[in-house]
């Protein structure tokens, strides 16, 4: 068969199928239409499935970093209080907030789950972190917060034993802090004690808490720091460096140094009253040698 052969044969065949197209469409529209309609259907799906799946990496990754940053906002303050400059506020009530939304936009319960746990620590962070005295009605209303945080990350852990056993001791220290050491004992004993909880580090941490709750019990009344009066001239920032004994300004601290005695030593007068005096102290008593040769 020579090549012009084939391609009036080819050309017969198209011709064919053109011809008879409208009617095989017209045959089978039901199953044509049903067919696209899959195929529509399966190109969503994973173009809807490719998107959540970005959209939860992305909430994931922002989770990641807002507990992140309640590890380096508590760094900072430490930091910052050994070198005088601690900050007059912190940022654990933003990452309370943003965990709280993280946790209510988590499509996985165990997601949800770490970032009320950490929601929790959040705002006991506040507690603890921040400058000064802490106002009564704010350690209520944060512990309160974060207790709730604990225990609806404990419905949401189930199958966790990692994340069970974060929330339980979350608990517990909510209950030590508010000064419920009898509660707080019974939830360390039970954490300590739970056998499920042996390959997490929650055990040892409760049982720590165990050995050191009678120190924590101890009433303990500081000293008042010495009231200090500015010297003329000098503006805050002076005085504070002052303080800390960055500079020095001669008598500004009266019982600081003492002055230097610069007074000569006076020699005392030898005492020549006694000097050539001879004194009878009686007969020597024999020596041996002068015994023998008697």
């Amino acid at each position: 068969m020579d090549a012009e052969h084939r391609h009036e044969l080819k050309t017969n065949e198209l011709n064919e199928i053109l011809t008879h197209f409208p009617g095989f469409c017209k045959k089978h529209a039901h199953t044509i239409i049903g067919v696209a309609l899959i195929i529509v259907a399966i190109i969503s799906y994973f173009g809807f499935k490719s998107s959540k799946q970005k959209a939860s990496g992305k909430q994931q990754t922002e989770t990641t970093q807002q507990i992140q940053t309640i590890e380096r906002d508590k760094v900072t303050v430490i930091t910052g209080a050994l070198a005088g400059t601690a900050p007059a506020e912190t940022g654990f009530a933003k990452s309370a907030l943003a965990l709280e939304l993280a946790a209510e936009g988590a499509k996985q319960p165990h997601s949800a789950a770490m970032a009320l746990i950490k929601r929790g620590e959040a705002l006991r962070a506040e507690l603890h972190y921040t400058a000064g005295d802490v106002d009564k009605d704010l350690i209520d209303s944060n512990i309160k917060q974060a207790k709730e945080a604990y225990e609806q990350a404990l419905i949401k852990a189930q199958g966790s034993t990692t994340l069970t056993a974060m929330a339980k001791y979350g608990l517990a220290l909510c209950q030590e802090e508010i000064g419920d050491f009898t509660g707080a004992v019974e939830m360390y004993k039970a954490i300590a004690a739970n056998e499920e909880f042996k390959g997490t580090i929650f055990p040892a941490q409760a049982q720590f808490r165990l050995d050191v709750m009678d120190d924590h019990k101890k009433q303990f009344k500081f000293v008042e720091a010495p009231k200090v009066t500015p010297l003329p001239g000098l503006d805050k920032a002076a005085m504070d460096a002052l303080l800390r004994k960055e500079i020095h300004i001669e008598g500004a601290f009266p019982t600081e140094r003492k002055p230097k005695d610069t007074t000569p030593p006076t020699e005392k007068p030898e005492d020549t009253s006694e000097k050539g005096k001879v004194y009878d102290v009686g007969p020597h008593p024999p020596k041996a040698s002068d015994t023998e040769q008697k």
